[in-house]
């Protein structure tokens, strides 16, 4: 049994390094992401929210992929009063050196998209009912540790 999302995979080479970035599809239209005052302030439905837990369960699994969420053009899934400057979100490991100045020359730079299918097992999915939080078996370094 896996956790599944249809995506969009797309290929660009930037500074000498090819790049794998990933988009669902079809687009998160129920999810909206603002940079207010204070504090960014997402607001997502059950079904985006979803979507963009398999993807961010991919973005730390793999440092070769970098997710990329068109969240400017969503709509406001409910009663929630979300405003401010809408945002995208962009997800990659560290270990990717995906530098934020990097992201629009990257955007511009990526090739035409094919579909995708992003799988991720329930059995590489750990559920810890002690602290009620999900974790995927992260490695950090060359030592395994729990990623919750």
């Amino acid at each position: 049994m896996a956790m599944k999302v249809r995506a969009q995979l797309r290929h660009a080479r930037l500074d000498g390094r090819e790049w794998r970035v990933l988009r669902p599809d079809p687009a998160l239209d129920t999810a909206v992401l603002y940079e207010n005052d204070r504090y960014p302030q997402m607001c997502v439905d059950r079904r985006a929210a979803y979507r963009i837990g398999v993807l961010w369960l991919l973005a730390a699994r793999s440092r070769h992929t970098v997710i990329h969420l068109p969240l400017r053009a969503g709509r406001t899934p409910a009663e929630p009063e979300c405003n401010g400057r809408p945002l995208d979100l962009v997800l990659s490991q560290h270990t990717a050196q995906l530098r934020a100045s990097h992201w629009p020359r990257l955007r511009a730079a990526l090739g035409p998209a094919r579909p995708h299918t992003v799988r991720i097992r329930l059995i590489d999915v750990r559920w810890s009912g002690r602290t009620g939080r999900l974790g995927t078996g992260c490695t950090t370094g060359s030592t395994p540790t729990r990623c919750s």
